[in-house]
């Protein structure tokens, strides 16, 4: 799903608009003042997700002369999963499951500031964290697996947000916003009629608990 990009893309940076041909999946890093694009997808064989990632700030355009090293190869490959889900301290469930799974971290790329996981849904689970949270934003976007129409959700999950643990159901195409410091917790994913595409979005060159709340669930 990852591994492949069917389609040409080409990409312009700096005043002079240097052109930089994307082959295979990227993710291209655009400091603050850069000038870019346009972009253009001169070949389709398959739909592809362009997803656009911006920070609301703004800046002095720079001139850079060589912008190769802002276009990085993210991270894709198997993710090994087991999940176990327990009821009245007894397991009742276990599940394992294989997935593949694409990372982009900051600290690895001329990113700095950014770290993207992207996988697939395909089947109900408990995706298990324990009760934590971080100094950085975090967005959780949940996406329809169809490229051509996103919008189409057949699904539905569970999370808890906050010191007491709130409870949120997502049945639709969501982003659900996590600001610096927000306590948040595993996700159920209860009902999975299509498999859907999750993403999270941290402000961070790298995933980092800051703090995790012992004895709570």
């Amino acid at each position: 799903m990852f591994l492949y990009l069917k389609a040409e893309v080409e990409i312009s940076l700096g005043l002079k608009g240097a052109k930089y041909k994307l082959e295979g999946p990227r993710v291209v890093f655009i400091p603050q003042g850069l000038a870019h694009y346009p972009l253009t997808v001169t070949r389709v064989e398959k739909p592809i997700v362009l997803l656009n990632i911006a920070f609301a700030s703004q800046g002095v355009r720079e001139e850079i002369a060589d912008c190769s090293g802002y276009i990085t190869a993210p991270s894709i490959g198997l993710h090994d999963m087991v999940t176990r889900t327990y009821r009245d301290e007894k397991l009742i469930r276990e599940q394992k499951m294989i997935f593949k799974e694409l990372v982009y971290a900051g600290k690895d790329a001329a990113g700095g500031g950014l770290t993207l996981f992207w996988f697939p849904v395909a089947e109900p689970h408990i995706m298990y964290e324990p009760p934590h949270s971080h100094d950085h934003s975090m967005l959780a976007i949940f996406l329809g697996g169809n490229p051509l129409n996103v919008g189409e959700f057949g699904a539905e999950l569970d999370m808890w947000l906050g010191e007491e643990g709130e409870k949120h159901t997502v049945r639709s195409t969501s982003a659900v916003y996590h600001p610096s410091g927000l306590v948040h917790r595993h996700v159920d994913f209860q009902k999975v009629d299509k498999p859907f595409q999750e993403i999270h979005i941290f402000r961070s060159p790298e995933y980092i608990k800051a703090r995790t709340l012992e004895g709570k669930s």
